[in-house]
């Protein structure tokens, strides 16, 4: 300090804006990195979504489940296969509107590409029935769906310890 009380300027300050910076660089460094992550979970989630509709349209024309899983698969391209499971479930509503539960044959679901088919789709017969509903008439309905199931394996899960992050999307519509 000096006399007038005044601090001295250019002395014992010298290296203060590094150390500043090495204290706030791994603050930065997480914060780009949520940024990024975000960015590309965003990315496979849109891919997922637009998998299901493209797929839903395609299975519609009578395509076959494996080809319907391929284009699922190319729509998917760069992320991990081995995390897509792919459903293509068809059936038609009884004349109340409601899919039947014991008839198999109204209602069907195949799992024509991935491992983890343990716990099977994760759409329910009443969210259908509900969806049909919303469009119009329910009774008598033939409807294909196509449920796209991805596990996102965030690099920053390895840090953070997570399993990943579970996106499921299906696209239904209504065969006249």
């Amino acid at each position: 300090m000096r006399l007038d009380g005044r601090p001295k300027v250019g002395r014992g300050t010298k290296g203060q804006s590094t150390v500043e910076l090495a204290l706030l660089m791994p603050l930065l460094a997480l914060l780009l990195a949520v940024v990024v992550d975000g960015g590309l979970a965003l990315n496979s989630w849109v891919r997922v979504n637009t998998a299901a509709r493209d797929a839903t349209r395609f299975a519609l024309d009578n395509g076959r489940d494996s080809d319907v899983a391929s284009l699922v698969l190319r729509k998917m391209t760069g992320l991990n296969a081995n995390n897509v499971n792919v459903y293509v479930i068809s059936g038609t509503t009884d004349n109340s509107g409601r899919i039947p539960s014991n008839t198999t044959p109204w209602w069907k679901a195949r799992h024509p590409q991935g491992p983890g088919a343990a716990d099977g789709y994760k759409i329910q017969p009443s969210r259908i029935e509900a969806r049909l509903r919303a469009i119009g008439n329910p009774n008598n309905v033939p409807f294909v769906i196509v449920e796209v199931d991805y596990i996102y394996s965030s690099f920053l899960g390895s840090f953070l310890n997570w399993s990943g992050i579970p996106m499921t999307s299906y696209a239904i519509i209504q065969k006249y």
